[in-house]
């Protein structure tokens, strides 16, 4: 019961030159950054236990963040590695210089 109570929570959002970001699609993005910085592989099922929510869960969110152009996917075998794009990487740096503020 506690699981779909988060799935359907409805979250605060960020938004940042007309990019819309959920607090927890906030955060799972990064998470990814610093991952990607320390040259650590991150996948989905990483993703499900960092932030303690289902296979499925992290999946349309991980989808919500392909589809804003935040970050992308490559296939090594079986698993789907994760990576920050330009714009994921300009988004953060944005929002760490509002933080400072």
């Amino acid at each position: 019961m506690v699981i779909l109570k988060e799935e359907f929570q409805q979250l605060p959002e960020r938004q940042i030159n007309d990019i819309q970001l959920e607090e927890t699609l906030f955060e799972i993005l990064e998470y990814i950054q610093i991952e990607n910085s320390r040259n650590s592989l991150v996948s989905y099922s990483r993703i499900s236990k960092q932030f303690s929510i289902s296979k499925v869960t992290s999946q349309r969110r991980i989808e919500s963040l392909i589809e804003k152009g935040l970050i992308f996917l490559k296939k090594q075998g079986r698993t789907k590695i994760l990576y920050v794009t330009d714009k994921g990487k300009n988004f953060l740096d944005q929002r760490s210089a509002i933080k400072t503020y």
